[in-house]
């Protein structure tokens, strides 16, 4: 359908495309990404190869950018608790930063609200049920 309509490849002064050009089709894919996307997966097996040598070897510089890339971000925190005096008493022992502490209490609120919300909707459906009888 939209193959039929004439497309003008005039740009203006900005470098916008002219009227009835609105660049390229929604959902095609650029061809020159997909050149290179599949250039880097033709040679992904040599670049593993080359990373694997240079790591038996001892270069720290592939070391290191293989930990960035496989471990997570930040650090790895044991808590055996997640009740609120647990996680201030850990702050405090300096077994968790402020920042961490501040992270832990946004993920369980949001945790809770989710809790809340599935509570609800279990209360909602019992008096839907209630009502049709």
């Amino acid at each position: 359908m939209a193959d039929n309509l004439p497309i003008s490849t005039d740009r203006d002064a900005l470098g916008r495309f002219g009227p009835g050009n609105g660049g390229r089709v929604p959902g095609s894919r650029n061809k020159v990404s997909s050149a290179a996307m599949q250039a880097v997966k033709d040679m992904s097996s040599e670049a593993l190869a080359a990373l694997r040598i240079r790591i038996q070897a001892g270069d720290m510089q592939a070391i290191a950018f293989c930990l960035d890339r496989i471990l997570p971000k930040g650090r790895t925190v044991e808590l055996f608790s997640t009740d609120p005096l647990a996680i201030s008493d850990a702050v405090a022992n300096g077994d968790l930063t402020t920042a961490e502490a501040k992270d832990l209490a946004a993920a369980l609120a949001k945790l809770r609200d989710l809790a809340e919300l599935d509570d609800l909707k279990t209360r909602i459906d019992e008096l839907e049920r209630a009502v049709a009888k």
